[in-house]
């Protein structure tokens, strides 16, 4: 392995080798001062790629959850090999829960195109059904609201879709992009929010977000981790013959033992 380790990230990585069928792990080190990658494997103990440069990555997109493409290769980051870089990406990075709520299902590739644009990495996603106890055990209702029960049968009336966003500032920076609490008061506030353009009073308001790190939700996290489980209808005027794979790549490697994905490509909508 190099032996200039003044500047790095460290991470535990896989691959799943569809030839050989193996899961194969690593030891991925990435510099940040020259843009350069490094694959150690777990097993044999050997360099498998020497440090280079590798095309179309970034700083920005090395952190736990992330897929990176390595020569045709999709390396999935699943956590951090040491303290300092544990240390370091979560100081420059925070996690933020979000949820989209009932009646704004039918916008979410609007609210995700602005979450995105926004510069937020969405690192979990997926479509619940809340149940009254799921509520209760959560933060999703603000102490201060008077109807209580008209915000618990709101969040239960339909699916709602979980997310887990990671961006740099991130809490702050998606209070700003959700708008104040109040759809009206964000409408005169905050014209371009999320709440502003989705919402429509104080309960029916759009969107759900963590407000600090200390936050907890153990049962959404719970449910966050199990596994996804959306079916996503892609409307797309690229008239690329791509357009499945490229999709693919966007998702990342699949495990066929765990995850099924649909794809329903309608031309030209």
């Amino acid at each position: 392995m190099s032996a200039d380790h003044s500047d790095r990230y460290v991470f535990e990585a896989e691959w799943y080798d569809k030839v050989a069928c193996i899961l194969k792990k690593f030891y991925l080190y990435y510099y940040p001062s020259d843009n350069t990658v490094e694959l150690f494997d777990l097993k044999t103990r050997k360099t498998f790629l020497r440090r280079t440069t590798c095309e179309g990555i970034k700083a920005k997109d090395f952190y736990v959850g992330s897929v990176i493409t390595i020569f045709s290769r999709c390396i999935k980051i699943t956590d951090y090999a040491d303290a300092c870089t544990k240390t370091k990406l979560e100081t420059q990075l925070q996690k933020v829960f979000v949820l989209l709520k009932p009646d704004v299902i039918d916008k979410m590739g609007e609210i995700l195109k602005m979450i995105i644009n926004c510069d937020f990495h969405i690192t979990n996603l997926k479509m619940i059904r809340l149940t009254a106890d799921d509520i209760a055990e959560s933060c999703f209702i603000e102490k201060d609201v008077v109807d209580k029960t008209s915000v618990i049968n709101y969040l239960i009336s339909g699916p709602v879709v979980a997310l887990e966003l990671l961006g740099g500032n991130g809490i702050t920076r998606w209070q700003e992009l959700a708008g104040p609490e109040d759809s009206n008061h964000a409408r005169l506030t905050a014209a371009s929010s999320l709440r502003a353009r989705y919402g429509k009073d104080e309960i029916h308001n759009a969107v759900y977000g963590s407000k600090d790190s200390e936050t907890v939700m153990q049962a959404m996290v719970a449910e966050l981790q199990s596994g996804p489980c959306i079916v996503l209808e892609v409307n797309c005027k690229n008239e690329s013959p791509n357009i499945v794979a490229d999709f693919r790549n966007l998702c990342g490697p699949m495990d066929p033992a765990k995850v099924e994905y649909f794809f329903k490509i309608l031309d030209g909508i």
